[in-house]
């Protein structure tokens, strides 16, 4: 499992993925990925199939709060395939904004 960045900003835009490969053979793995933060389910997405033996899941997101956070993705196979689970550690930062202003006598 992958990120774009491991660390970001509250509100940045961040990209997760992960490969799901076949243990053996030509078989291309298919099904769906459960996506979690800190143990709290997020969604689903769709495995895509390269044709070469392995596939692939994207999900981009900014709806991270800011703290640490542990992502998970968790493969629920179709056909003769076995589940498998990958994590990553994602630190989001808050953002501070300062205004000046000038003022003449």
């Amino acid at each position: 499992m992958c990120s774009s960045q491991s660390t970001a900003n509250a509100g940045q835009s961040g990209t997760f993925w992960d490969y799901v490969y076949a243990n053996s053979g030509s078989a291309t793995p298919s099904g769906s990925v459960a996506i979690y933060d800190d143990g709290n389910f997020l969604t689903t997405a769709n495995l895509v199939s390269t044709g070469y033996g392995y596939s692939y899941v994207t999900w981009t997101t900014s709806s991270l709060g800011v703290g640490n956070h542990t992502v998970k993705m968790t493969y629920n196979p179709s056909g003769a395939f076995q589940g498998s689970i990958a994590s990553l550690a994602e630190s989001i930062n808050s953002v501070t904004t300062s205004t000046s202003s000038d003022s003449h006598s």
